[in-house]
């Protein structure tokens, strides 16, 4: 059977087709190999922005339970402070806790306002401030007030009254007049609305 001789067009185009095949597998492959190595990358950013996100989420978190455990504390505190004040408006000695505590307030409160970025939350926070530094203000009144009444029968004013109408009723007494007696009542009288006006029910 005789050989049929390949022209030179046919064996070029065979030719162009065996590069153009390689061209294409080759492309192939690279393309492969860029979008893999694309994919590496962007789930590697996309990992990175994940931990990224979730620990900030986490130190959110923290910073929200710590401000949380912050408020709880000042609002026991506040509690404390005011049965303290309370126990003085009933006539008791203020409590040596009742600054220490009042002082305990103000620090929590600095501290809420320092974690805070919230303009509303910070002006709640700078007129809450004002109101109990006021309260506290008020009650050192009150307690210097008290003092110099007298909280207990041997202090202060108190003691000065008791004493004042214990004199004059012994001369009084000894001197034998009668009709001074209507004084003594009053005067005794008048010792005991003192005495009576550092409770509740002096009002009533």
């Amino acid at each position: 059977m005789p050989m049929v001789s390949r022209g030179k067009g046919e064996t070029g185009m065979q030719e162009h087709l065996k590069w153009y095949q390689r061209f294409t597998i080759t492309h192939r492959l690279m393309a492969i190999g860029g979008l893999a190595a694309i994919a590496v990358l962007l789930a590697g950013f996309i990992h990175t922005a994940t931990i990224n996100r979730l620990a900030d989420m986490a130190s959110r978190s923290d910073a929200l339970s710590r401000q949380m455990e912050v408020v709880d504390g000042l609002a026991e505190q506040v509690k404390w402070q005011y049965a303290l004040a309370l126990r003085l408006a009933n006539g008791e000695a203020l409590s040596p806790d009742y600054t220490v505590v009042h002082q305990r307030n103000i620090e929590a409160l600095k501290e809420l306002d320092a974690a805070l970025n919230d303009d509303g939350l910070r002006r709640i926070i700078a007129d809450l401030r004002k109101a109990m530094i006021g309260f506290h203000e008020d009650v050192m009144k009150l307690n210097e007030n008290r003092r110099a009444m007298g909280v207990k029968s041997s202090e202060g004013l108190y003691r000065d009254l008791r004493s004042s109408a214990h004199r004059l009723e012994a001369e009084i007494q000894a001197s034998g007049r009668d009709a001074l007696q209507v004084l003594l009542l009053q005067l005794r009288r008048h010792e005991k609305d003192f005495m009576l006006r550092g409770g509740d029910g002096y009002l009533k």
